[in-house]
């Protein structure tokens, strides 16, 4: 063990460590941060906070008796000086325009309004309202809004059983008939989800891309040390082989546990943790899975799934890079599983398990490279046991 353990400080060194964090960094700023929601973000925040709430007064699924009952709560919108502005200017009627939500439907309809004449009428509103006025107005509209949705969708998706689904097959028509005896009363925020989608796709790749930069330096510096060939020397020396694959498959954990932790921490602060027990294939998503997951567990399969890709990749270039003493070529053999990792965790993990998709190809391709990986590691081994010391 103590073998391992100095080997694994040769992966981990400090300066590898600062390189891995400057990547991070640099990976976040370019990447990752478009994703890490803003506590000004009022939208993003509001439904959130209105969806928190259902949930702890109704649990996490809405019944439809209780549904009725939130019907019964939906707030009224609120007619104020606002409307009763825009209602007697005239620049604003002769555009069809009577009260605020007719001003923002306007502002949002690209087809109806020009961006000047968008402009034109809404920083009219500045003529007689502070910037906070509106900004109340705005965030009562939100809010407004963000019922009305949840209202309409409800009533679609489960009574009205509207599906966004063509073409689908027996097994998908029957995997929706599950859905529609509990999960699809799910209280889970839209937004929340999709964004939820976009972080960890980035986190995934980012998780490859680590494990390869731990990996590579490592096998690269070690036999241009030259050290193997002292080892070889002597039988218990080949045994060298199987600490370095040790180390360099704990190497792997901790950056697995290293993007986790960075995971987690974006989680909190997108408010995926507040819905961690809600089933994702919930009426306001639009999105319906093959497995009955909650946040949580589709969060931890996700993870799970891109370690095992990455941790196969990285046990390829482990035996791969065996050979090697030059970093150019070591990172040209490093260039395809690059392109891999981003494909896999970036394109194809993206939204996977969604019903319109094939239920195991994602999952089975996470397992087979890693399958891959140990096979080529074991195979690396067996040829390091028979190697002649002559070779060196």
């Amino acid at each position: 063990m103590n073998i391992v353990w100095q080997e694994l400080k040769k992966i981990v060194s400090l300066k590898k460590l600062l390189y891995l964090a400057g990547f991070y960094v640099l990976y976040f700023l370019l990447f990752l941060k478009p994703y890490i929601i803003s506590p000004n973000a009022t939208s993003y925040h509001d439904e959130a906070d209105l969806v928190k709430s259902f949930i702890e007064e109704y649990g996490t699924e809405l019944a439809p008796e209780e549904f009725q009952d939130l019907r019964s709560k939906k707030p009224e919108y609120e007619y104020d000086a606002i409307d009763r502005y825009i209602a007697s200017t005239q620049d604003y009627t002769e555009l069809g325009i009577h009260d605020f939500q007719e001003l923002n439907d306007a502002i949002s309809d690209a087809s109806r309004l020009s961006m000047e004449e968008s402009n034109r009428i809404w920083f009219k509103l500045y003529d007689g309202f502070s910037e906070g006025d509106i900004a109340a107005k705005m965030q009562s509209l939100i809010i407004y809004h963000t019922w009305n949705q949840y209202i309409e969708t409800y009533e679609k998706e489960t009574a009205g059983g509207t599906i966004y689904y063509e073409d689908l097959n027996q097994n998908q028509l029957k995997r929706i008939e599950e859905r529609g005896e509990k999960e699809v009363y799910s209280l889970v925020p839209n937004d929340v989800l999709y964004n939820n989608f976009e972080v960890l796709r980035l986190m995934g790749t980012c998780m490859a891309l680590g494990m390869m930069f731990m990996t590579i330096p490592y096998m690269v510096s070690e036999n241009r040390s030259r050290m193997p060939s002292l080892q070889y020397s002597f039988q218990k020396g080949r045994s060298s082989y199987g600490y370095r694959l040790a180390a360099v498959l704990l190497s792997c954990m901790l950056t697995a546990v290293l993007v986790a932790a960075v995971y987690g921490w974006t989680a909190v602060g997108n408010r995926v943790t507040d819905f961690w027990n809600c089933s994702i294939s919930g009426y306001s998503t639009a999105f319906i899975s093959w497995f009955p997951w909650t946040m949580g567990q589709y969060t931890v399969f996700h993870l799970t799934i891109a370690a095992a890709f990455s941790t196969g990749l990285s046990l390829m270039l482990f035996a791969v890079t065996h050979y090697l003493d030059n970093y150019v070529t070591a990172i040209a053999w490093a260039l395809p599983a690059v392109a891999a990792a981003a494909f896999f965790c970036g394109i194809l993990l993206y939204a996977f398990g969604e019903i319109a998709r094939g239920k195991w190809p994602v999952p089975l391709a996470g397992a087979t490279v890693l399958g891959l990986g140990i096979l080529a590691a074991m195979l690396q081994g067996l040829r390091e046991m028979r190697r002649d010391v002559g070779m060196y």
